[in-house]
């Protein structure tokens, strides 16, 4: 899931430094223009009170209206994952009163782990010195659950290890204290929190009895914005994510200057198949991103923002499957300048490039493909994903042999052993030099080849990226293109077979459909239409792409 980011998120707080732009920049796709104009901030970043961020509050032990004002927007802004400032905001709030040992307890909450990034030990041991001040300040004039909540800080930061006995012990304490508190919104927040964080841990046993919990809390406060949050992560990592679309909607709309609970609704959307809906919803979080830098004097480019990488790669993803070359393409364009300077891009960022990569090539004029700059000679991932680009736009041009070249040096570079960067640098390029591979073959008329190709190609997507991480590893499922493949060599049944595998997790996926109402047509199967209807309903792109061929 999305711990598997682990590595590459660490690098995030380098980001701003990386991607300084120089006067020499060098863009990884030149001088591109799809309607995307980068603001300019000098900075430096100060930290502002706004409006819009969400509305999270928790009564604390003090008599400052001020510190309480300041703590409940700490706590606001780490429910919007605007971590960095969480932080400032907590540290001002002790210091508008320092005997206010729940605003020293927030300091050390917002020191912690989240669920999309683990902290150091060093980290830890310098929340649990904040944690014991708390328990100091509190004495016995706290409401004895304030006190628990304080002594579940202190277990949370005591004996941290890799094992994960210190978040376990902190998620059962979390636990404990709900028994006497169960409708407590702030509690179970907490507490779902907690369980996403074991997840890091390979223990997913709590998030059923989570989501029990705040099921009927949600229903009767649909507009508490860290309810709203968290039941999206607990929904979609239960594989039950229809149950937060209800209420998905209403909250961008109650914090229109969150980025990330802007973008938070493309999650549930993209897992039940509302693809054009979760690209807009990231268009709208990178528009907030721009906002929030302007407003706070965060400093251009906006890569070096937190979460901005995801928004961008969530949107190209989705943009994708609903087949809207305008947002892809502004994305793109958006990647390009918010993330200058390719030479200097850590695990991360390439990562976001290849996705950027796979896009032009199969959505941008395929002149402007064919002249795309050549990668830093450094970065062999973004060398072979530029292959993959040109090899998309040779495969729309029909044009095998020049495929077939562009697929092989894909592979230049990449022993059979995986001398890429990480293994998931590996898997990409091999996915992606196998399923340009499988459309050459179809070209030159080899349906067979191409068969082997694409379930090759499927069998390592499937086998090596989980279809759960938000987005998926590679940006379609191959499988469809296995489908598409039988069914041209006359295999209906195998063919709806695949189409049924796809389905089942790429939810609504439009090529899929269309592919899958054809080969029903073939056998006479009368869902053939229902199919190809609710296809075109979820398609933005050319028609003619729903017809089942090489580029499916």
């Amino acid at each position: 899931m999305r711990w598997a980011r682990f590595a590459m998120i660490l690098s995030m707080v380098t980001l701003q430094v990386a991607f300084a732009a120089s006067p020499g920049s060098q863009f990884l796709f030149g001088d591109i223009h799809y309607g995307y104009q980068p603001p300019y901030i000098a900075g430096p970043h100060r930290l502002v009170m706004l409006s819009g961020m969400g509305n999270d509050r928790m009564r604390i032990d003090t008599g400052n209206p001020e510190a309480q004002r300041w703590f409940d927007y700490a706590l606001t802004l780490a429910r919007a994952f605007e971590h960095d400032d969480a932080k400032l905001a907590f540290r001002k709030a002790a210091s508008l009163d320092p005997s206010c040992s729940l605003c020293v307890w927030g300091e050390a909450y917002s020191l912690g782990p989240t669920i999309n990034f683990p902290v150091s030990r060093k980290q830890s041991a310098s929340a649990l010195v904040l944690a014991l001040k708390a328990q100091r300040l509190a004495g016995p004039r706290l409401p004895e659950e304030d006190r628990r909540f304080e002594s579940a800080m202190v277990d949370r930061y005591t004996h941290v290890d890799q094992s994960g006995r210190s978040d376990l012990r902190y998620a059962r304490d979390i636990d404990e204290i709900l028994q006497s508190d169960p409708k407590n919104l702030e509690l179970n927040i907490f507490d779902a929190e907690a369980w996403l964080i074991m997840e890091s841990h390979h223990d997913h046993s709590g998030l059923a009895k989570v989501i029990a919990r705040m099921r009927p809390l949600v229903r009767t406060h649909p507009d508490y914005t860290g309810l709203v949050h968290f039941y999206i992560h607990v929904t979609e990592d239960d594989g039950v994510p229809q149950l937060a679309e209800p209420y998905v909607a209403r909250l961008a709309e109650l914090c229109p200057n969150a980025s990330h609970l802007v973008h938070m609704p493309s999650h549930t959307d993209y897992r039940i198949g509302r693809y054009e809906a979760a690209a807009l919803a990231n268009l709208a979080a990178l528009k907030a991103d721009e906002v929030y830098a302007e407003k706070t004097d965060f400093p251009t480019p906006l890569g070096g923002l937190m979460y901005h990488f995801h928004d961008v790669q969530f949107g190209l993803a989705s943009a994708m499957m609903s087949g809207d070359s305008h947002i892809v393409l502004r994305l793109v364009d958006q990647f390009n300048r918010d993330f200058p300077n390719p030479a200097a891009y850590g695990d991360l960022p390439q990562m976001v490039a290849g996705l950027a990569y796979a896009a032009f090539g199969r959505f941008a004029p395929a002149r402007a493909v064919l002249t795309l700059p050549a990668a830093p000679a450094s970065k062999p991932f973004l060398i072979a994903m530029r292959h993959y680009a040109r090899g998309e736009a040779f495969a729309r041009l029909g044009e095998a042999a020049a495929l077939r070249n562009e697929a092989r040096e894909t592979r230049l570079g990449w022993d059979k052993k995986g001398t890429a960067p990480s293994g998931l640098f590996f898997t990409t390029v091999r996915i992606a030099h196998l399923e340009l591979t499988g459309r050459s073959e179809w070209l030159a008329g080899d349906l067979k080849g191409a068969t082997t190709m694409f379930r090759k190609a499927a069998d390592l997507e499937d086998a090596r990226f989980a279809q759960d991480d938000d987005p998926p590893r590679w940006w379609y499922p191959v499988r469809r293109s296995l489908a598409a493949a039988l069914l041209a060599q006359g295999d209906a049944k195998a063919a709806e077979r695949e189409a049924d595998t796809v389905l089942k997790t790429w939810k609504l996926d439009p090529i899929t459909l269309a592919i899958r109402s054809k080969a029903e047509r073939a056998v006479e199967d009368p869902r053939a239409q229902t199919d190809w209807n609710r296809a075109i309903r979820r398609w933005r792109g050319d028609p003619k792409a729903l017809v089942p061929g090489p580029l499916s």
